[in-house]
């Protein structure tokens, strides 16, 4: 939850510098569904759910594992919107580095 916190605050600090465009690519209502949504909120009321014990028989094994997965998936997407979707990617050029004659 507090991953969900800070990601919302570097996007509010975002949106106000000059890098707006990046801003704009991470505020998407699907970008923030995805990342914060089922990333951090869902893993975290999951866990509450097993830890206050109100689920059927047998089910800590599924809320636990979906929850993981939720986290899994919620971390990947902050990193590919960051990357992909913000344009932070640069080329890389091995060729200046080529010693072979």
């Amino acid at each position: 939850m507090t991953n969900a916190l800070v990601w919302l605050r570097f996007l509010k600090n975002t949106s106000r510098e000059a890098s707006t465009e990046v801003a704009k690519s991470l505020l998407r209502p699907a970008a923030l569904l995805v990342t914060v949504g089922a990333g951090q909120l869902l893993p975290g009321v999951l866990l509450l759910i097993v830890l206050a014990g109100m689920h059927g028989a047998g089910q800590e094994y599924a809320l636990s594992t979906l929850a993981g997965c939720a986290a899994i998936l919620g971390g990947a997407s902050q990193k590919a919107e960051i990357l992909l979707r913000a344009g932070y990617l640069r080329g890389i050029a091995l060729d200046q580095y080529n010693d072979a004659p």
